[in-house]
C-alpha cells in the first residue's frame, strides 16, 4: 500500500510539473482581445486651413500607438465631411513616395499620410475629419472625428503702405526708437481674426548672409501692424548704403506680399570701454585673488546677445575673456547683463612685480574698440592692502595670470 501511495503521489506531481511547465510555454503574444489602435492627436499633422478651389497638394499624417504587427494587415481609413458631401481621402504606411498625392516618409511605423487637392472639395464650409481603424473588413475603432477643417476661397494680403521708414533713409549709430505702421489690406480678414489674420516678416538684405529677420503677429485683425524698431536693429552688420529691407504679410492659408525699401543707409560704429575698475597695487603676502571689470557701451546694444561679439584682456602676453554673464564664481561678473564684463584672477602668495595689461572690445559687425591700458603692481609686503584683493580663494577658482614670470 505504502509503495502504491508513493507511485500516485508521484504521478500527481509530475502532473502539476507537466501543467506549469505548459503554462510557462504558451504563446507569449497578446491575446486577440487586448489588442489596441489609439490615434495620436498631437503626434499627427493635419492641415486646419485649407483653401477652396486651387489646385494645390495638402498632406495629412495621422499617428498612432499599436500594438499589431504588419502582418496583421491592419489599415486606417479617413474621410471628410460637411453637411451631405463626403470625400474620402487614402492613406499609407509603406514609405512610398511615387506621385503628388502619395507621400508616405516611413513605411510601417503607425505612421498613416495621405494628400489631398483643395480642387477635390465640393464647396466652402467647416469639414470634418472621420477616422477609422480596421482589419480588412471588420471595423476596429472608430475615432472622436477631427473638426473645424476651413475650407475658404482666399484673396492675398495687400500691403498698402510703411510710414516711420522711407527708401534711401540713414540709421545713424545709436539712432532714435522709430515707430513702424505697417498697412495691410485683406477681405478676407473677420472681426475675430480667425479667417485670415496675417503675420509680418521684416528682411534685412544685401547683409552677407547674415541672420537679421523679424516677425511680428498682427494684433487686432482690422488694423495697422504696429511695432518698433531701435538701434539694436543694426547689430552684426557692417555700415552700409545699401541695405534692402522687406516687408512680406502672409495670411493663414499661405499666401503673401511684399515691399520693399531700397538704399536704406545702417550705420554700425565700435564699441567703447566706457570705465574700468581695477586694483593698481595687490598685496601678495598670502595668496588671494582680484577683479577686473570694464564697463561697455556699444550703439547697436552693449550686451552680449545684442551687438558685443567679445571682450578680450591680454595680460602677461595670453588673451582671456571678460563675462558678463551674472557667474560669480567662475567669471567674476556679479550681475548678467547689465554691460559690466569681469574677470577674476587668482595670484600666489610672494609673487611680484609689474605687470602691463591691456583690453579690447569687440562688436558683431568686426569692428574694435580703443584699447584700455593699465599695469597693476604685484608687491609681497608683511602688512595686508585689504582694498586690492581677496585672500580666502575657497570659493574661487580663478586662474593665475602671473605664474609663468
Amino acid at each position: 500500500m505504502n509503495k502504491l501511495k508513493y507511485i500516485i503521489t508521484l504521478i500527481a506531481s509530475v502532473s502539476v510539473l507537466l501543467f506549469i511547465s505548459s503554462c510557462d510555454q504558451e504563446d507569449p503574444l497578446t491575446p486577440e482581445t487586448d489588442k489596441y489602435v489609439t490615434f495620436d492627436r498631437d503626434g499627427s499633422v493635419i492641415p486646419s486651413r485649407i483653401q477652396f478651389s486651387k489646385d494645390m497638394i495638402y498632406f495629412f499624417r495621422l499617428s498612432f500607438d499599436s500594438n499589431y504587427l504588419p502582418e496583421d494587415s491592419i489599415s486606417v481609413l479617413a474621410y471628410f465631411t460637411s453637411g451631405t458631401d463626403t470625400v474620402s481621402i487614402d492613406l499609407y504606411d509603406d514609405g512610398i513616395i511615387d506621385d503628388s498625392l502619395r507621400n508616405d516618409l516611413a513605411a510601417s511605423n503607425n505612421i498613416w499620410s495621405g494628400g489631398i487637392n483643395a480642387q477635390s472639395y465640393p464647396a466652402e464650409g467647416d469639414w470634418r475629419l472621420n477616422i477609422e481603424s480596421v482589419n480588412g473588413e471588420n471595423l476596429i475603432k472608430e475615432y472622436e472625428p477631427v473638426e473645424g477643417i476651413r475650407v475658404r476661397s482666399n484673396t492675398a494680403p495687400d500691403i498698402v503702405s510703411v510710414t516711420g521708414l522711407n527708401e534711401n533713409d540713414t540709421l545713424i549709430s545709436g539712432f532714435k526708437t522709430r515707430n513702424i505702421v505697417v498697412k495691410v489690406e485683406d477681405p478676407d480678414n473677420d472681426a475675430a481674426g480667425y479667417n485670415d489674420n496675417q503675420t509680418l516678416r521684416l528682411e534685412i538684405r544685401n547683409r552677407d548672409n547674415i541672420p537679421k529677420d523679424y516677425e511680428f503677429t498682427r494684433q487686432n485683425p482690422l488694423s495697422d501692424i504696429v511695432f518698433q524698431l531701435d538701434s539694436t536693429l543694426a547689430a552684426g552688420l557692417k555700415t552700409n548704403n545699401r541695405y534692402n529691407l522687406t516687408f512680406i504679410a502672409t495670411d493663414y492659408y499661405g499666401e503673401s506680399d511684399s515691399l520693399k525699401l531700397d538704399f536704406i543707409r545702417i550705420e554700425n560704429l565700435p564699441p567703447t570701454i566706457v570705465s574700468t575698475e581695477h586694483p593698481d597695487t595687490i598685496n601678495t603676502a598670502e595668496q588671494g585673488v582680484f577683479w577686473i571689470r570694464s564697463l561697455i557701451n556699444d550703439p547697436q546694444g552693449r550686451l552680449s546677445y545684442q551687438d558685443i561679439e567679445r571682450v578680450m584682456i591680454t595680460i602677461n602676453m595670453l588673451e582671456y575673456e571678460l563675462l558678463d554673464d551674472g557667474d560669480f564664481i567662475t567669471s567674476g561678473d556679479e550681475t548678467e547683463n547689465d554691460g559690466l564684463y569681469s574677470i577674476g584672477f587668482s595670484y600666489n602668495q610672494g609673487a611680484s612685480g609689474t605687470f602691463s595689461f591691456s583690453i579690447t572690445a569687440y562688436d558683431k559687425a568686426g569692428n574694435i574698440s580703443e584699447i584700455y591700458q593699465s599695469a597693476i603692481v604685484l608687491s609681497a609686503k608683511n602688512s595686508k592692502n585689504i582694498n586690492t584683493g581677496n585672500d580666502n580663494e575657497t570659493y574661487y577658482n580663478y586662474i593665475d595670470p602671473f605664474k609663468l614670470k
